[in-house]
């Protein structure tokens, strides 16, 4: 007797999703970097007063902390991908009004705080997607879990001591609109990395793995037993 045996074929790897993330991961991390230091710099400059720069930090960091404690379940329920590039491009549109608004002569300060806050607020959700898909692209790209995690670490390690010295860097020479004005570009940079060079799909692929991860196509027929 002869037992016919199929093999699934193995998925391709590829290591573009998890350069994607990091790659995403570097710019945010950045962006977020300098606008800790351009924002409130601009404040200072623009009102003079310590006690408003204080409270622009304070609106951008307690809404960052409160949804990102909060946001877990949309996360998981709407998917990382979708999350991620979302929360990045609203974050360039906000960071982007500042100077734009400026330039119009219509940045009052009770429009500022708002705008602040919600680059706080989705800045939370964004980074946490981000280190929900670390390990999906480092699965695809058959990178082992402490590998990938290490370089995200790497990553951010860089962007915590390259951001602020950037962000003071740009408001020394260009002033802190102009830097604000890269801080978007670099939040829109994020979002279109993901957009771009997505990692396997998160509901998509859940799903496969939940309902799809049994027996291939060809096993569904059973064992072939040749009659003699």
């Amino acid at each position: 007797m002869t037992l016919t045996d199929t093999c699934r074929e193995a998925p391709a790897r590829t290591l573009r999703p998890l350069a994607a993330v990091l790659s995403s991961l570097a710019v945010a991390l950045t962006a977020t970097r300098v606008s800790a230091v351009a924002l409130p710099w601009f404040v200072l400059v623009t009102t003079g007063s310590a006690t408003l720069t204080g409270l622009v930090a304070f609106c951008e960091m307690a809404p960052y902390v409160l949804v990102k404690a909060l946001t877990g379940p949309l996360v998981d329920r709407v998917g990382s991908r979708v999350v991620c590039w979302t929360a990045d491009a609203l974050s360039a549109a906000a960071a982007g009004l500042v100077p734009l608004c400026h330039a119009l002569g219509i940045l009052h300060f009770w429009l500022l705080l708002p705008l602040v806050a919600v680059i706080g607020a989705v800045r939370g959700p964004g980074d946490l997607a981000r280190d929900v898909m670390v390990p999906e692209a480092a699965e695809r790209g058959g990178v082992p879990l402490e590998r990938a995690t290490g370089l995200a670490g790497v990553v951010e390690q860089l962007a915590a001591t390259v951001g602020p010295a950037a962000g003071g860097a740009l408001v020394a020479v260009v002033g802190p609109l102009p830097a604000l004005v890269v801080n978007a570009a670099c939040f829109a940079l994020g979002s279109l990395a993901i957009v771009l060079l997505p990692p396997r799909g998160d509901r998509a692929g859940r799903g496969a793995r939940r309902h799809g991860a049994g027996l291939p196509a060809p096993a569904g027929r059973g064992v072939r037993v040749p009659a003699r």
